[in-house]
């Protein structure tokens, strides 16, 4: 593997490069580095790789065998690589006078051309319009989130109907969350909303159509925890016995139980290929990027999961999230199960099982494709207190 990759298209000159940043003394874990060069401009960005100084071969640019990771980290830096090239051959092929960053931003999935601004704004409603026809045109949003976006704005547009965009700042989003709470929303519901509407107003300034986001300076009021929902072993186990007279209702079934034992998100599942599944040290896994995040994420091929993928020939049914749900709900009053069964509940169900079963928060992160622990311990945090008291019931033999 090269230092660097360099190529001319038309003027434009790009590069790339992995480095340890800091690596000065032996035994001590560093950061490894993923740097993207286009004409002398640069950006980089830290990658999840931790090696010392001797497990990194700068020449070929890889992990050395000495590390006990060293096959699972040199594909995340192949994935890496496979990334950067994707994302320059779509801003060569859509010609796009681009630069180091929008290269990153691209293969993060985020890139955006820049939009002329609109100086005649008079109103919220219209910039909610630019906004909304802008996401349907460049068809990155999903058509249920481009709705929950426009029913946010058509409240917020409703409320400040009177007052001219000019005039909009941070107390009219503090206006509008009481109104909304005063009318009995639920207080997750109005954070949505709120976080809807910034984010309208934010994508609007940034495509030129305002000068700035008004409302920038407003605080959102904070989520309020709610209880994970999951299946208990006993409760999974009772689905995977179910035999159903509909054999649409099986195959539902199938696809939730893979989700439970690979811990996959429901918009990855169903773009998973043969060519996902890569041998690392003698066992099975599943690379692949999150969809929602661009995060990769290395799974072990569980023996159950590897069974129904068998079953499917690989080719894994394929079915609207919301008709998911629709038929688990069935199953779930089938099989007497009382919780909601939904696809982001067999995602909850795989992480608190691992994290139950004394899978280390560290890996579960990583399997599940959080961006870092951070994200695993907010989302999960509810459910460590348990496993600190099954965790720490012998220390009182170690004093």
């Amino acid at each position: 593997m090269n230092s660097f990759i360099h190529k001319n298209s038309d003027d434009m000159n790009y590069k790339y490069k992995f480095w340890l940043n800091g690596a000065k003394k032996e035994g001590v874990l560093y950061p490894l580095y993923f740097r993207i060069l286009v004409n002398g401009n640069k950006t980089e960005t830290q990658t999840s790789i931790m090696v010392k100084k001797g497990d990194w071969d700068e020449k070929k640019k890889q992990v050395k065998a000495s590390n006990p990771n060293h096959e699972l980290y040199n594909l995340t830096i192949e994935k890496q690589i496979e990334q950067f090239n994707e994302a320059v051959k779509y801003l060569i092929a859509n010609d796009v006078d681009y630069d180091a960053l929008d290269v990153k931003n691209q293969m993060k999935g985020k890139f955006k051309k820049k939009t002329n601004y609109h100086p005649k704004i008079e109103s919220f409603e219209q910039v909610m319009v630019l906004v909304i026809n802008k996401m349907i045109k460049e068809k990155k949003h999903k058509e249920g989130t481009i709705a929950r976006y426009k029913q946010s704005g058509k409240l917020f547009s409703e409320f400040v109907k009177t007052v001219r965009f000019k005039d909009l700042d941070p107390d009219h989003a503090v206006d509008f969350e009481n109104h909304l709470l005063s009318k009995k929303y639920e207080q997750n519901t109005v954070v949505r909303y709120v976080k809807h509407v910034k984010t309208i107003l934010y994508t609007a300034a940034k495509a030129k159509f305002i000068p700035d986001n008004p409302i920038r300076l407003h605080t959102t009021r904070g989520m309020l925890k709610k209880p994970i929902k999951y299946l208990e072993l006993e409760e999974l186990k009772r689905i995977e016995k179910k035999q159903f007279e509909i054999d649409r209702l099986n195959k539902v079934r199938d696809i939730f139980l893979l989700q439970c034992y690979s811990g996959m998100a429901y918009a990855d599942i169903i773009q998973f290929r043969i060519e996902d599944i890569a041998m690392i040290d003698g066992k099975y896994f599943i690379t692949k990027q999150r969809k929602k995040t661009g995060q990769i994420f290395h799974l072990p091929l569980l023996n159950k999961a590897r069974n129904l993928m068998e079953k499917y020939e690989w080719k894994l049914p394929n079915m609207s999230n919301q008709k998911m749900n629709a038929y688990l709900k069935e199953i779930g009053t089938l099989c007497g199960i009382s919780t909601n069964l939904t696809t982001h509940i067999a995602r909850k169900t795989f992480a608190t099982l691992s994290l139950n079963n004394d899978v280390p928060v560290e890996t579960v992160s990583k399997m599940i494709g959080h961006a870092n622990v951070r994200m695993t311990l907010d989302a999960y945090a509810e459910i460590m207190p348990s496993k600190m008291i099954k965790d720490t019931m012998d220390m009182n033999n170690l004093f």
